[in-house]
């Protein structure tokens, strides 16, 4: 009696726990979103669209990525655009033609060597990123494909291990602003930040739609000194619809269905991706070459533009022109060897004239000696000499100097005592 109430207690137990549970059938967290946002569209739609902005690639353990062109080892995703707060968080208002599909579907990778690369998805959300900030700065880093989001329980994370060259860090004043990789900072700089930052990654669901709200709004105001403006997502008709006017975002976000048969049209493997990545990069590194043959210099394998050697020029000259020296014209070196120049080169001169002190003429000419001028000086009156005079009479001007004279250098003395000697001759014969 007592083993069958025993059976009967614990079938009672087992009632009533069952009853506390929940049946949830395992489905995949990135199935279809819960709320429509109008167009459906399958996910092949992608592979055809930005085929013609940029290159897809099979990358084993992703399946087929998408490289953008024009684009170098250096770049990074979320930096041509801005951030602005809508009823989904923060949203990121690409300036990229192609910017409405792999910013809002899909992940983001980091390959070290390689770059970056879009791991392609079905869920829109308004930006798929963590954070980091502090008083001073604010950066944010694509969240890799293994950190999954589930409408049921959104995405929340504490922590993750994110290479430093995912994070783009900005002053946190130039947080709103656009074109944000005209502010962002040179990832040498990234470790640094990284340790005086505080990590927030957070994706909330809301009425079915995925929310950004890692950063509180109002946490961002006051380290902007700004105010943070609220703008409304409305769905757009067209990719080239979406933009932002009168506190309105225009998104294009078709519904995306998954195909696990669609592929690209054409597509390299990772090795030649990782031999086009690596060629394009060292195209740009290289310097220009010359162009040897547009713009021929002096090598000895050029002789098709290589004027012939003139000699010497041994032409008479007046012995009364300037000395000059002949010298044959310059030519471009050619393969031929060189002559070598005339041992006997010929110099044309002319006599120069003698600098030394000429004899004097016995018959010196007659030249007129003209006095040298004497300079009057003003008449200055000694403060001295006027000490104690009372009137004008007692004042007796100054007797004028005569110049000081220099003596002459000897020869001179003599030239000029022969000159006056000689007295010239006036009428009558000599």
């Amino acid at each position: 009696m007592k083993n069958k109430f025993g059976w009967i207690i614990v079938v009672a137990a087992l009632l009533a726990f069952s009853n506390c549970l929940i049946y949830a059938p395992y489905g995949d967290p990135y199935s279809e979103p819960e709320v429509a946002y109008g167009r459906t569209m399958e996910i092949s739609y992608f592979y055809d669209y930005l085929s013609d902005y940029g290159l897809w690639v099979y990358w084993p353990g992703y399946d087929y990525v998408w490289i953008p062109h024009h684009v170098d080892y250096g770049w990074h995703p979320y930096s041509n655009g801005r951030w602005i707060w809508t009823d989904c968080g923060w949203t990121w208002v690409s300036y990229e033609r192609w910017g409405w599909i792999p910013f809002h579907y899909g992940r983001w990778v980091w390959a070290r060597g390689f770059g970056w690369f879009w791991v392609p998805d079905t869920v829109w959300g308004p930006a798929w990123v963590s954070w980091r900030y502090n008083a001073s700065w604010i950066g944010w880093a694509p969240l890799p494909p293994h950190y999954r989001y589930s409408h049921r329980y959104g995405l929340a994370m504490d922590d993750m291990d994110l290479d430093d060259e995912c994070w783009l860090f900005v002053s946190s004043r130039h947080f709103q602003a656009d074109h944000l990789d005209r502010y962002a900072l040179g990832r040498e700089r990234n470790r640094e930040l990284i340790r005086t930052t505080v990590f927030k990654a957070r994706i909330s669901e809301a009425g079915g739609r995925p929310v950004n709200d890692g950063l509180d709004r109002n946490e961002i105001g006051r380290l902007t000194k700004a105010v943070v403006p609220i703008y409304e997502l409305q769905n757009a008709a067209r990719p080239d619809q979406s933009g932002i006017s009168s506190g309105r975002v225009n998104v294009f976000r078709p519904d995306i269905t998954s195909n696990p048969s669609a592929k690209p049209r054409s597509y390299l493997n990772k090795e030649e991706a990782e031999r086009e990545r690596g060629l394009n990069r060292t195209r740009k590194n290289d310097s220009p070459q010359m162009n040897l043959t547009s713009t021929p210099g002096p090598s000895a394998n050029m002789t098709s533009q290589t004027a012939p050697r003139e000699e010497p020029s041994r032409m008479m000259v007046d012995p009364r022109s300037t000395v000059r020296e002949t010298r044959p014209a310059p030519v471009r070196a050619t393969s031929a060897p060189i002559p070598a120049p005339p041992a006997n080169r010929t110099y044309q001169t002319v006599p120069r004239e003698e600098t030394s002190q000429p004899a004097l003429d016995p018959r010196p000419v007659l030249r007129e000696t003209r006095p040298a001028s004497i300079r009057r000086m003003p008449e200055k009156t000694d403060p001295v000499e006027t000490k104690g005079l009372t009137s004008d009479r007692d004042r007796t001007p100054r007797e004028t100097k005569a110049p000081r004279t220099v003596e002459k250098p000897a020869v001179e003395k003599k030239r000029t005592a022969e000159n006056t000697s000689a007295k010239p001759v006036r009428g009558g014969k000599g």
